[in-house]
C-alpha cells in the first residue's frame, strides 16, 4: 500500500513540474492566479465580515443613544411629577383634611383642594391626565381630570386598599401600567399609560390617604412612537413583574413575552442589550436604558436582521466586486504573461548563444550611447543592457586583468635585474677584494656571505611571497653590504616586533626602500646618517617604516611624488622605479587595503611607510 502511495506521489511530482513549473508562464497561470483569486477572495470576506460587525455596532450604539436622551427627558418630566406630588401631599389643606371627620369638610375645603389640583395640571397638563385625591377611606375623595369618574372609581379602590395597608414593606411611591378606557364604554381601547400612586401619611397611622396621578397616554404615544431603524422598531416602558407600556399599533409579533420583559427589568446592568426571539422564532434586539426615577427599563426593540439591511448593499457590492476582480485578475495576469515571456524568450536565446560562443560584447568604453525616449525602459529592456552592460565590463575587466598580468612580469623581471645589477655586483665584489687586500679575511668573509644570503632570499626559488623574517634579513644583509662600502656614511637599525616574523610579505618591498633611503637620503648629507626600519602590527595590518635623516625634499618634490603614486595604475609615472615597483606590487597583490604613504621635510629626512593586510604565509599561499 505505501509503494502505491509513493508511486502516486511521485507521478504527481512529475506531472507538477512538467506541466505546472515548466516555464514562467505555466508557473504564473497554475500557481499565481489561484493565490490572487484566494487572497481577493479572503479580503472581501474579511472586509464584508468587518463592514457587519461595524454596522451593527454602529446601529446598537444608534439605538442606545436614542434610548438614553429618551431616558434624561423621561426621567426629568418624572422627578417633576413626584416633585408635585410631594407638594400636594404635603400641602395645609390636604393635612387638615386628614384629620377631619366627614362631617367637618366644607365645600370651602373642596374649592381649595381643587384651587391646588388645577394649578397643578395647568403647568404639567402635556403629562398629568387625571388626579383623584382619597383620605381616611372616602371621608374625602376629590377627582379632577379627562376620563369617566365612574369606570375609574373601580381601580383607585384597588389602590386604596394597597397603598393603605400597614405592610411596612409596601413602598411610599408606586408605579402601575394600566390600560386606557374606550370613550363611553368599559372596555380598554389596546393603548397604555402610567398610574403614579403616593401614600398620604404613615402606614401604621389610623388617618392616611392616597394621592393619584394618572399620566396622559399622549405623553408616552409622542415619545415611544418616533422612527426607529426606519419603523422597524420601537420604544417601550418596561416595569416589574413583566408590564411594559407600548403604543398600540406595535405588532403582537414584536412584542416581548412576559419572561423576556421580566428579564430585561431584572438585568443587574443599568444598561445594555438582550437578544430574544419573538412568537413567529424570529430573533429580537432589546436594548435598554434604566430610569433613575423609578428603576424601570426604557428599551428600544427591533428585529435583529434589521442590522443586517444596512449591510445588504454591502454585501452584494463585496461579492461583486469580488467576482469582478477576479476576472480582472485572470486576464490581467494573462496578458501580462503573455507580453513578458516574448521579450524574455529572446533574452534567453541570447544568453544561449552567449554561452556557447565568445563574448562578443564590446567593451563599456564603446558601448553606444542609448537611445532617449519619452517612454522610460522596461524590465525586460533593462535586463537586455545589464547583459550588454555586463558582457562589456567582462571585457574590460579581461583586458585590464591581462595588463595587470603583463605589468606584474615586468616588475617581477625588473625586480630580478635590479638584484643582479652589474654595477651593484662589481662594486660589492671589488670591496670584497679590497678587503682582503687588508687582511680582512674575516669582515670580508661577512660580507660575502651576506652578499650570498641577497641573493638566496631574492631568489626565494621563484616564489614572490616571503616570510617577514626573511624580508627583514634581505633588507638587512643589503644594509650591511652598503655599510661595509661606504663606512662611515651611514648607520642603522631594526626595530622589528618578534610576532610577525611568520606573517607573508611580497618579496623586495624594504630592498627598494632602503636603497632609496641611502642613494636619496643619507648618502647626499654632510656627515654620518642614520637608517631606521621599524616593523609592527596593529588592527589585522603589517606596518613598515623606513625612515632616514638625510637630506629630505621640497615640498613640490613631495607632492609630484604623491601624485606620481596616485596615477601610477593610469600609465602615468612620475616617481623612481624602486617606490613604483613596491607600491605597484602590492596593490597588485593585495588590492586597495595595501598602501604606502611618504612624508618628507628637507634638510630633515624622509619615512616610508608601507601597510598590507597581516596574513599568515599558509593562508596567503591558499589565497
Amino acid at each position: 500500500m505505501r509503494g502505491k502511495i509513493r508511486e502516486i506521489w511521485q507521478r504527481f511530482k512529475v506531472f507538477w513540474t512538467r506541466h505546472v513549473f515548466s516555464s514562467f508562464r505555466s508557473t504564473v497561470l497554475s500557481v499565481y492566479i489561484p493565490l490572487i483569486i484566494a487572497f481577493i477572495l479572503v479580503t472581501g470576506i474579511i472586509s464584508y465580515t468587518l463592514a457587519v460587525r461595524q454596522v451593527e455596532e454602529s446601529t446598537r450604539s444608534e439605538a442606545a443613544n436614542l434610548v438614553h436622551q429618551t431616558r434624561l427627558y423621561t426621567d426629568s418630566r418624572f422627578q417633576a411629577i413626584l416633585e408635585q406630588m410631594t407638594a400636594l401631599a404635603d400641602d395645609p389643606v390636604i393635612l387638615q383634611l386628614l384629620s377631619k371627620q366627614a362631617s367637618e369638610i366644607t365645600p370651602q375645603d373642596y374649592l381649595a383642594v381643587q384651587s391646588h389640583v388645577d394649578t397643578i395640571r395647568l403647568y404639567n397638563s402635556s403629562i398629568i391626565d387625571t388626579v383623584y385625591i382619597d383620605l381616611n377611606h372616602g371621608n374625602f375623595r376629590f377627582y379632577r381630570g379627562d376620563d369617566d369618574y365612574a369606570d375609574l372609581l373601580h381601580k383607585y379602590e384597588l389602590y386604596q386598599n394597597t397603598m393603605t395597608s400597614e405592610d411596612e414593606e409596601q413602598p411610599e411611591i408606586l408605579w402601575k401600567v394600566v390600560g386606557v378606557p374606550q370613550n363611553g364604554g368599559g372596555q380598554e381601547s389596546g393603548m397604555q399609560t402610567v398610574d403614579v400612586l403616593r401614600r398620604i401619611g404613615r402606614h401604621d397611622s389610623e388617618k392616611k390617604g392616597i394621592l393619584v396621578f394618572r399620566l396622559r397616554e399622549e405623553f408616552f404615544s409622542s415619545m415611544m412612537d418616533r422612527p426607529l431603524l426606519s419603523g422597524r422598531g420601537y420604544l417601550a416602558m418596561v416595569g416589574p413583574e413583566g408590564s411594559s407600556n407600548t403604543v398600540s399599533s406595535v405588532p403582537q409579533n414584536m412584542r416581548p413575552d412576559a419572561q423576556t420583559l421580566k428579564a430585561i427589568y431584572d438585568s443587574e446592568t443599568t444598561d445594555g442589550y438582550i437578544e430574544f426571539k419573538n412568537t413567529d422564532g424570529e430573533w429580537m434586539v432589546a436594548v435598554y436604558d434604566t430610569l433613575a426615577t423609578n428603576g424601570w427599563k426604557l428599551a428600544a426593540v427591533f428585529r435583529r436582521d434589521a442590522l443586517l439591511d444596512k449591510v445588504v448593499y454591502i454585501k452584494y457590492t463585496t461579492f461583486a466586486a469580488i467576482l469582478i476582480l477576479m476576472i480582472l485578475a485572470v486576464f490581467v495576469t494573462n496578458q501580462l504573461s503573455s507580453r513578458i515571456m516574448r521579450p524574455l524568450s529572446d533574452l534567453v536565446e541570447r544568453m544561449k548563444k552567449m554561452r556557447h560562443g565568445a563574448i562578443t560584447a564590446p567593451s563599456v568604453k564603446s558601448l553606444p550611447a542609448r537611445v532617449i525616449t519619452d517612454r522610460p525602459p522596461n524590465e525586460v529592456e533593462i535586463l537586455g543592457h545589464g547583459v550588454d552592460d555586463l558582457m562589456g565590463h567582462v571585457r574590460d575587466l579581461m583586458a585590464q586583468v591581462k595588463k595587470d598580468q603583463e605589468m606584474q612580469r615586468e616588475l617581477e623581471l625588473a625586480v630580478v635585474q635590479m638584484q643582479v645589477h652589474p654595477h651593484f655586483l662589481y662594486n660589492t665584489l671589488f670591496a670584497i677584494k679590497g678587503l682582503c687586500d687588508m687582511g680582512m679575511n674575516e669582515e670580508a668573509s661577512k660580507m660575502i656571505m651576506a652578499l650570498a644570503n641577497f641573493f638566496r632570499i631574492g631568489l626565494s626559488h621563484g616564489r614572490e611571497i616571503i616570510p617577514v623574517s626573511q624580508e627583514v634579513d634581505h633588507a638587512r644583509n643589503y644594509l650591511y653590504i652598503q655599510e661595509m662600502r661606504y663606512g662611515d656614511v651611514f648607520a642603522y637599525h631594526f626595530s622589528i616586533a618578534p610576532d610577525i616574523g611568520d606573517y607573508s610579505i611580497i618579496k623586495l618591498t624594504l630592498q627598494p626602500l632602503v636603497e632609496n633611503a641611502i642613494y636619496h637620503g643619507v648618502k647626499e648629507k654632510r656627515g654620518k646618517g642614520n637608517i631606521a626600519v621599524t616593523g609592527w602590527m596593529e588592527d589585522g595590518m603589517l606596518h613598515f617604516t623606513v625612515e632616514d635623516d638625510g637630506m629630505g625634499m621640497t615640498e613640490e618634490r613631495l607632492t609630484e611624488l604623491r601624485r606620481g603614486l596616485a596615477e601610477s595604475r593610469l600609465g602615468k609615472k612620475h616617481v623612481g622605479f624602486g617606490v613604483f615597483s613596491v607600491f605597484e606590487r602590492l596593490r597588485l597583490h593585495y588590492g586597495e587595503e595595501a598602501g604606502l604613504e611618504i612624508t618628507s621635510e628637507q634638510g630633515k629626512g624622509t619615512c616610508v611607510h608601507v601597510m598590507l593586510p597581516a596574513q599568515k604565509l599558509g593562508e596567503t599561499e591558499h589565497a
